[in-house]
């Protein structure tokens, strides 16, 4: 029971976060990111307009209302 074994990361992993750096700039950060095309965003709302049909929120964004 007390003999576990954990998996350790690799040279031949390909998934490594890059550490945060604050004086990096956001919009920097985001450079490798693309951007989608209006068509791509209309067909990503399209395949996911089924999930917000009944959506309601749990507890309000502002308070009072």
């Amino acid at each position: 029971m007390g003999n576990r074994r954990f998996d350790r990361p690799t040279s031949r992993d390909s998934a490594v976060a890059e550490p945060l750096d604050a004086n990096r700039l956001h919009s920097e950060a985001m450079l490798g990111i693309p951007d989608f095309t209006p068509e791509q965003w209309a067909w990503l709302k399209d395949q996911t307009r089924h999930l917000e049909e009944d959506y309601v929120p749990t507890r309000s964004l502002f308070p009072g209302i």
